[in-house]
């Protein structure tokens, strides 16, 4: 028998592709006419051609009696098709199995997809326990089954949020605060994609302001205020007289508020917190972390950065240019520094490799760094080189922000 013959494991990974995509255990819990979309499944078996029927015919026999008895074993049938053989004459050749219903594909898995097909089917019949969001419920359980399968007990919880939300329009707590017992925070964060689509289903959308984008800002939960780390001089950030810079943590409205004394003539953002720390003190200089913040978000938020002389500090690599673009997007006078060709070869011995460079049209960098980005891009010092500002050596550090 050829190799690229249909065997009867085609048609179990024809019916394995219907269940990866969701098809399947949603036609399992759909509407009669909505299984008919997916049911009976036609699947096509490769098969020999009619030289290969005449030269190999005791073979190409054999092979369609297995796939007739797997055909009987496993309650799917064969569409046969008589086909002229030359030298034999008309002859049946299977071109297709068919598997009548879902219960017939979904015997032909594993017993642990069969489990999983027995949760989405509690997770269906929970829906019925919600009769008011039980319909909406029900779709999004259709479009997502995987989601409520990976869900597990936690889609009763989801369910009961979505109920309260929907008779609590934009309730103004944060998520873990909605009253259902044995909510909590992880459930909706392991969960967050799912959750939104329920709200999305049972939410009156005239709810929703135009514009908006997170969950929270959809449906009216309250959201923790955002914080940056700063560094800097003590009375510069209202902190008693003490050795050494100060090292807060603010919200970023707050800190967009500052408005800093004169003695600040400098900012330094940077991407990571050893970076945060090793900036040098200075007693005209703030050091600014986002600590997960945008740079360039960051940067827009604080209109005071007008006045006074910014430094980007990121990593030498494609992304790091991208962001430095768009920081300088933000805040036009921004500087780069110890993003330069000098930095990145005094360090060979600490370069990684980028695993997916950042293929950005940039407009904001000056001619010495747009050389530094399509040096990368072409691999002037290896394919896709990348230094980690963490690695670039004190002395460098010191000397870079060492003032006049």
């Amino acid at each position: 028998m050829r190799s690229d013959w249909a065997t009867p494991a085609t048609v179990t990974d024809a019916v394995r592709r219907k269940w990866d995509s969701g098809q399947l255990l949603a036609a399992l819990h759909a509407a009669p006419h909505d299984q008919t979309r997916l049911f009976p499944l036609r699947v096509r078996l490769p098969r020999p051609d009619r030289d290969e029927l005449s030269n190999d015919f005791k073979a190409a026999t054999a092979w369609a009696r297995r796939l007739q008895d797997a055909a009987i074993a496993n309650g799917w049938t064969l569409d046969t098709r008589r086909t002229n053989v030359p030298g034999l004459g008309m002859q049946p050749v299977p071109y297709a199995a068919i598997v009548p219903s879902g219960e017939v594909a979904l015997a032909l898995l594993s017993s642990a997809e069969r489990k999983q097909a027995q949760v989405f089917a509690s997770a269906i019949a929970v829906t019925e326990c919600h009769p008011v969001i039980a319909d909406a419920a029900r779709a999004v359980a259709l479009q997502r089954p995987h989601d409520v399968v990976a869900a597990g007990d936690a889609w009763a919880l989801l369910l009961s949020a979505a109920l309260w939300v929907a008779d609590n329009p934009r309730p103004g707590v944060y998520v873990r605060e909605i009253p259902v017992a044995g909510m909590h925070t992880k459930v909706v964060e392991t969960n967050r994609a799912l959750f939104g689509r329920l709200l999305e289903t049972t939410t009156n959308p005239a709810s929703v302001p135009v514009g908006a984008k997170t969950m929270e800002e959809k449906y009216g939960f309250r959201v923790p205020q955002r914080r940056v780390r700063i560094r800097g001089p003590r009375h510069v950030l209202g902190m008693q007289a003490g050795p050494g810079d100060a090292d807060v943590t603010w919200p970023i409205p707050d800190l967009g508020a500052f408005i800093p004394s004169s003695d600040v003539t400098e900012v330094v953002v940077v991407e990571n917190q050893t970076s945060f720390l090793v900036v040098p003190d200075a007693p005209n200089r703030l050091v600014i972390w986002g600590a997960g913040y945008g740079a360039d978000e960051l940067v827009a938020s604080l209109p005071w950065l007008a006045h006074v002389r910014l430094h980007y500090w990121g990593d030498i690599d494609t992304h790091g240019f991208a962001i430095l673009d768009a920081v300088r997007c933000a805040v036009e006078h921004t500087e780069s520094v110890l993003m330069d060709v000098e930095t990145l070869t005094a360090h060979r011995d600490f370069y990684v490799t980028e695993a997916r460079q950042s293929t950005r049209e940039l407009n904001n960098l000056t001619p010495n760094e747009r050389r530094v980005l399509d040096g990368l891009r072409i691999g002037a010092w290896g394919p896709r080189v990348r230094l980690e500002q963490e690695f670039i050596r004190f002395d460098r550090v010191r000397a870079a922000f060492q003032q006049p």
